[in-house]
Formats: C-alpha cells, sequence, structure tokens
C-alpha cells in the first residue's frame, strides 16, 4: 500500500510539474534578444560580452531556511540543501525527484548529449525564448546565471490564471560529466496560490545546487 501512495505522490508531481512538456518545448526562434532580467538575491553581476550573467552565491539568510538534509544525487554527482519535511521521492539515474503536495517539488533531469552538440546555441535559444515568454507575460523573470560554475538560463512563471495551477521556478544549463556533454534542468515548483510565500526558500535550494564537472 505504501508503494502505491508513494507512486502515486510521483505521478502528481511529474505532472503537476509539467516536466515532460517542458523537455518537449522547442528551442529557437526570431525572438526579440532583449534582455529581461530581475536582480534577485545572492546574485553577483559578472563583467561579460553580451548579456549579463549572474553568480548565484547563497546568502546568510539563504543558508538558514535550508534546515534539512542534504539531498545527494549520487549517480550524477550532484547535491541540494532542503529544508526540513522535504522527503525523497524518486531517485534514478536520469531523474530526481523530492517534495510534497503540502511543500513544493524540486525535480531535476539529465540529458546526454552528443560531443558535437551546440551548447553555446542552444543555451542562447532557451534565452531568447524565455525573454519572448517574459514579454507575453508569461514569465515574470528571466536571466542567465552562473550555478557552481555552470552557465544557465533562470526563470520563474508569472502567476497562472488559476491559483491552484502549478507555477514554477526553473534553470537549465549544460555540463561535461562522465566525458559526455548534459542538459541540467531543474525546477522548484508548487501552485500557484502557496509560490509566494515560499519563493526565497525555493531560491534559496536552486542557489545551494552543486555539479559535478569532469
Amino acid at each position: 500500500m505504501k508503494s502505491l501512495v508513494a507512486l502515486g505522490i510521483l505521478f502528481f508531481a511529474l505532472s503537476f510539474c509539467g516536466l515532460g512538456d517542458r523537455l518537449k518545448e522547442v528551442t529557437g526562434g526570431d525572438s526579440d534578444t532583449t534582455e529581461t532580467t530581475t536582480k534577485t538575491e545572492g546574485a553577483d553581476e559578472n563583467s561579460g560580452d553580451g548579456d549579463e550573467v549572474k553568480t548565484a552565491k547563497l546568502t546568510s539568510d539563504m543558508e538558514s531556511m535550508l534546515d534539512g538534509e542534504t539531498a545527494t544525487w549520487e549517480e550524477q554527482g550532484m547535491t541540494w540543501k532542503l529544508p526540513n519535511g522535504w522527503p525523497k521521492m524518486s531517485v534514478s539515474k536520469t531523474s530526481f525527484q523530492y517534495g510534497s503536495p503540502a511543500k513544493g517539488f524540486l525535480i531535476a533531469s539529465i540529458s546526454s548529449l552528443g560531443s558535437d552538440f551546440p551548447v553555446d546555441t542552444s543555451i542562447k535559444a532557451y534565452y531568447d525564448q524565455a525573454v519572448q515568454k517574459a514579454k507575453d507575460g508569461d514569465y515574470e523573470k528571466v536571466q542567465y546565471t552562473m550555478i557552481d560554475g555552470v552557465k544557465g538560463v533562470e526563470f520563474v512563471e508569472s502567476m497562472p490564471e488559476d491559483n491552484s495551477d502549478p507555477r514554477r521556478f526553473q534553470w537549465i544549463g549544460y555540463r561535461t560529466y562522465n566525458d559526455q556533454t548534459q542538459m541540467v534542468n531543474v525546477m522548484v515548483s508548487t501552485k500557484g496560490s502557496n509560490f509566494d510565500s515560499n519563493k526565497d526558500v525555493y531560491n534559496a535550494i536552486m542557489y545551494s545546487m552543486t555539479m559535478a564537472k569532469q
């Protein structure tokens, strides 16, 4: 019976966070690339060419929110610090899920790509697409963010029309691990009515992420 309940929660989380739909989205297009960013606590500016990149850093306030366990994805050499009360749901080689309907969900996935995959082109396409969605009102924040030395695109969805629908904070980046180019897709999500009161916690969880690179 316990296994059936756990399986039910897992399917709920996957459908609630919309992970499948996220991974099927087509990137690219001719969207306007005007930068749309909102400065986030714990993100420092980096100088560089082109669009601004923030470096994620945990502040002392963020650290104080993460008073639970450190969730470790051993197969992928990744970790996150979590608040109390975030249970493990399911962990496999390419998928990682922690959380509950009451707290929210941390869901990560890994996709292995060919050595000739155009990482820079792809990440720019994700960024341009997110900027366009921000202009359309679908996202409230878009920025390039460096987490643990890996550049990615960070975006936060706007409040859904129905506040019982999911609202997501997401980061997509690329790393080299086990001699493979991998897309790392991470999101923290809850229903719209609960999101704002937990936004700082979700931001802290995301910025606590560590990733092995080799």
